[in-house]
């Protein structure tokens, strides 16, 4: 894990330290650097069957292309030709894959992924950690609605480490196109506050905040 800057390390200590505190916006905050992530699906891939998803026991769930395979291990969860969604943790990875009622797949507390409210975020910040980042307010939403700038740090994620987030975007790497053209460039510096923390799944727009 890189070394953190003094900004860095301002944001963890509010996150860990002084909750209270952050349920405040204030000026401070950090500059993150800022990927988008999405459920891989298996049509945006060539077919084949050389990749194999295996659960815990070792087990087949899903053959599929390796290219399918190796982007889905990437962005944690899958959703297959015939709509199954798989899930997969990165910290775990013995764990295997599982498949999941959940249209998204799952975050790092098991609880739903939520497009345009989850964050992937680097071990030293806590998970349940609410964020605010200002960059994002009005990034059109599906349903035609605009962001408020709030998003939740509820997973974990390949190379997320350091100074970087993740923000999860939908299905597809095609549902990464909003963001782009909203601004959110790969590994743009965004700035971050800590707002509070949530407790429970963040489920909808408006979960119970602490």
């Amino acid at each position: 894990m890189s070394r953190l800057s003094p900004a860095l390390a301002l944001l963890g200590a509010a996150a860990v330290i002084a909750p209270s505190q952050a349920r405040i916006p204030s000026e401070r905050g950090a500059t993150l650097r800022a990927s988008l992530y999405y459920v891989a699906v298996e049509g945006d891939y060539p077919a084949g069957r050389d990749g194999v998803f295996r659960g815990a026991r070792g087990e087949v769930l899903h053959r599929g292309s390796r290219a399918f395979l190796q982007a889905a291990s990437v962005e944690g969860s899958a959703r297959t030709a015939r709509g199954v969604s798989l899930t997969f943790d990165p910290e775990h990875p013995a764990r295997g894959w599982s498949t999941t009622l959940e249209p998204y797949g799952l975050d790092a507390l098991g609880c739903p992924l939520a497009p345009y409210r989850t964050v992937a975020a680097p071990k030293w910040m806590p998970l349940g950690t609410r964020l605010y980042i200002p960059e994002t307010v009005g990034l059109p939403l599906p349903d035609g609605r605009r962001h408020d700038g709030f998003w939740y740090a509820t997973d974990r994620g390949v190379g997320i480490e350091g100074d970087r987030i993740d923000l999860f975007m939908r299905l597809g790497e095609a549902s990464m196109r909003a963001g782009e053209r909203f601004g959110l460039d790969y590994l743009k510096p965004l700035h971050v506050r800590v707002v509070g923390r949530v407790h429970g799944c963040p489920a909808g727009p408006s979960p119970h905040i602490g």
